[in-house]
């Protein structure tokens, strides 16, 4: 006969991220608090939400024993109807607390399961909702682990912008991490009495929270990461964005993928300065004039409480060759290498591509005349097609003819225009590459017109594509 594994489903990884981020926090507590017994440990945690939150549960706890209209201001009530709750079902008192016996829908083991309800789990359904569940059971049925592991998530997580927010990984390391800061915060809050509630982050929006996790992540944990490991074996983040309000429940999935957070994580440990300069120079301030700084609170007025639209197309794949052009054309350093490995890494380039392209950018910036480096760049600035592009470097091929290495191979020109990407994309990348060679080299051009226009270099119309 097997045995059955020796699992503390108190801690135990499911996969539902709600519960992980309980059984994180079930842990803290009880390292924190090693003597006490589980109901003592709950009933710890029902006092910091009954009396020093003072029952604003409601995100969490729709119609709870904490946070129902009956409770209101009674908060010995409640505490006393919270703790007998969970003792029954601790003890497994079947008498007490309608249960049978059945599988855990979040382990996935054989035990005596509950009913899970939105009064005491996340988003769940449950009453004129049943019909979503198998078999038209009551409600999800859980284990008891599951249903404490929901009651003490809360202090595992942390408000962003107006919302509560779990951040989940899939390194344990990681979301260790994260989550035991969140508790030792807010306990360190309530050891000074100045914070009733959820701690805010420093960050107001999802993105500007998942980045600043790559960060903290790097600096407090040292996370070494490889940048050449596949996406599928690198960290990836995911913040959920949630409320559990009777009227207002909400549910929103932000990701930073492994390559996304391959790459940001390189750039802050190859080029910190000059990248971070560059992220921190896109953040949107607002209109300081109608500002009355007197009145803003210090962490409304950093940086990360604004929204930056680099991080936000950084975490949608989104194509970002205009910005790092307008960043170089305006003299501002930004190695060509952060370019190279967003292609590759964030928009799925092929190397050869940015080889024939960097290529051709050494021959303009330092094999021509200022003249015809002039000229170059102010064709490609003032290009409107796929065909004012390619007249423009066939214009070099010919400036080259005399010189024994062809500037383009014609096994070149397929990479030159790839498949899945607009011509702009190709020509922005480009004009990057020369303006960096011309840093490099100390030269200055003459009046090559105005930046192109910011249209999405992807959203070709037919004649674009000519």
């Amino acid at each position: 006969m097997i045995k059955e594994l020796e699992i503390n489903w108190f801690t135990q990884p499911t996969g539902d991220p709600f519960t992980d981020v309980g059984g994180y926090v079930w842990e803290f507590l009880s390292k924190k608090n090693p003597e006490k017994s589980p109901i003592e440990i709950v009933e710890i945690v029902a006092k910091i939400y009954i009396n020093d939150w003072e029952q604003k549960m409601h995100p969490f706890f729709a119609n709870s024993k904490i946070t129902h209209n009956s409770f209101g201001g009674k908060p010995d009530k409640s505490l006393l109807e919270t703790r007998t709750f969970y003792r029954q079902i601790l003890d497994e008192a079947p008498e007490l607390v309608a249960s049978k016996k059945g599988f855990c829908r979040i382990t996935g083991r054989e035990t005596v399961v509950y009913s899970a309800e939105r009064s005491t789990t996340i988003l769940n359904g449950a009453g004129s909702l049943m019909n979503f569940h198998h078999a038209f059971e009551n409600g999800s049925m859980v284990s008891k682990e599951v249903l404490v592991r929901n009651f003490v998530m809360p202090l595992g997580v942390v408000q962003v912008g107006g919302l509560p927010a779990i951040v989940i990984s899939n390194d344990e390391r990681i979301n260790r991490f994260i989550v035991e800061e969140n508790c030792q915060k807010h306990f360190d809050a309530l050891g000074q009495n100045i914070k009733k509630g959820l701690r805010k982050a420093k960050a107001s929006n999802p993105a500007n929270a998942l980045f600043d996790y790559v960060l903290r992540i790097l600096q407090d944990i040292k996370y070494e990461f490889d940048i050449d490991k596949p996406n599928t074996e690198g960290v990836s983040l995911n913040l959920f964005h949630f409320s559990n309000f009777v009227n207002g429940v909400a549910l929103n999935l932000h990701t930073l993928s492994a390559s996304a957070f391959n790459f940001y994580a390189y750039c802050l440990k190859r080029y910190s300065k000059e990248w971070l300069t560059f992220i921190n120079a896109h953040y949107k301030m607002g209109d300081d004039k109608k500002k009355d700084k007197k009145e803003t609170p210090l962490e409304e007025d950093a940086p990360e409480s604004h929204p930056n639209p680099i991080l936000n197309k950084i975490m949608k794949g989104s194509n970002l060759t205009y910005e790092f052009l307008s960043w170089a054309v305006n003299g501002k350093q930004l190695n060509f290498k952060i370019i190279e490995l967003y292609q590759i890494l964030i928009r799925n380039m092929d190397k050869r591509t940015l080889q024939v392209l960097r290529r051709v950018a050494e021959f303009v910036a330092n094999k021509c005349s200022d003249d015809d480096t002039t000229k170059a760049i102010k064709r490609l600035n003032s290009a409107n097609s796929r065909q004012d592009v390619f007249i423009a470097l066939l214009k070099l091929v010919e400036k080259n003819k005399d010189n024994e290495e062809a500037l383009i191979r014609l096994e070149d020109v397929e990479f030159i225009f790839p498949e899945g990407f607009g011509w702009r994309e190709m020509r922005n990348i480009l004009l990057i590459a020369v303006y960096e060679q011309l840093h490099e080299a100390n030269r200055k051009v003459g009046d090559v017109g105005e930046l192109p226009d910011e249209k999405d270099p992807n959203a070709e119309s037919a004649s674009d594509k000519n």
